[in-house]
């Protein structure tokens, strides 16, 4: 006469006989890290790093190309120049700085390792005295990150975030150019109802929409009422500003739904057809996706 199974014999037995189910393998849709932003001098994005070891604070510029150290920061790190970088402003004026390797750039948690940075007299440029450094887009070559909003956070993406952003925003073609060690993205814009296209660099250090001034006369321009500045920029570099506010639409190229009126721009002879800043950029949603040469936009 067989023993009645106990329960935990039965179980066991149900266990080894049945087939388990395969474990899900979608992709966690948490993102890597999500780091607060702050906000200084009225249109730049700052947030804490940690540059060889060092805490400090840095300003998230996607237009300034490479990765920035104050000459003090660059003492207390110890690091080494190595090098000189030569590069363009958007007025064209060449700018000349010199380079060095940091050991270690930390940003939410994602470490680069061996990082090339300029060495800049940071110090005085913005009334903010714990700004020391710059973080540009080549520290996100391989990490996908969204800015959303003005003043709210960085989003370092995984792989299931950024499916998710990918689900719930327009995808749109960039194009990315690199000049030795930098890296810049750039991306179309539709001016006034597809009156005219511009291919602008996207600018977090930069607040306006800034346009060459030959689309003055494409979009149909009135001048009149326009509001004039004229200066020298922080290298003494002389310019002359004209501000305005636009009557028609601009939105990314193909995708007019992502569209905003009022825009103001400032006209300026420069070597691109244009700049795009937080202004526009922080009314939406935006993800920099530089190995698909794409960015995500979506409606905030």
């Amino acid at each position: 006469m067989r023993r009645p199974l106990n329960a935990a014999a039965a179980l066991l037995l149900l266990a080894c006989g049945a087939s388990a189910p395969a474990p899900s393998s979608a992709p966690s849709a948490e993102p890597v890290a999500t780091v607060p932003l702050r906000q200084a001098s009225g249109q730049f994005h700052t947030l804490p790093v940690t540059v060889s070891g060092e805490r400090t604070t840095a300003i998230l510029d996607t237009g300034i190309g490479l990765a920035l150290v104050s000459g003090a920061l660059c003492a207390r790190v110890g690091c080494e120049i190595d090098g000189e970088f030569v590069g363009q402003r958007m007025s064209g004026q060449e700018v000349r700085v010199p380079l060095t390797r940091l050991a270690s750039l930390e940003v939410g948690g994602v470490i680069q390792r061996d990082v090339t940075a300029a060495v800049i007299d940071i110090e005085g440029f913005f009334p903010e005295p714990d700004i020391e450094a710059f973080v540009g887009l080549p520290f996100f070559r391989d990490q996908p990150f969204t800015i959303d909003g003005p003043g709210s956070a960085l989003v370092l993406e995984s792989e299931g975030s950024l499916a998710a952003r990918a689900q719930e925003g327009r995808s749109l073609p960039i194009r990315l150019h690199q000049q030795g060690p930098a890296l810049d993205t750039f991306v179309r814009l539709s001016l006034g109802d597809g009156r005219a296209s511009a291919e602008v660099l996207m600018d977090t250090g930069s607040r306006t929409l800034i346009l060459h001034p030959r689309y003055v006369e494409l979009l149909g321009v009135d001048l009149e009422d326009a509001r004039r500045r004229e200066g020298e920029d922080e290298t003494g570099n002389p310019y002359e500003r004209t501000y305005v506010t636009l009557d028609g639409p601009v939105a990314f190229e193909g995708a007019p739904e992502l569209r905003r009126t009022g825009a103001e721009v400032m006209f300026q002879e420069i070597i691109y057809d244009g700049l795009i800043g937080t202004a526009l950029l922080s009314e939406f949603a935006v993800t920099w996706d530089l190995g698909r040469e794409r960015i995500l936009v979506a409606e905030r």
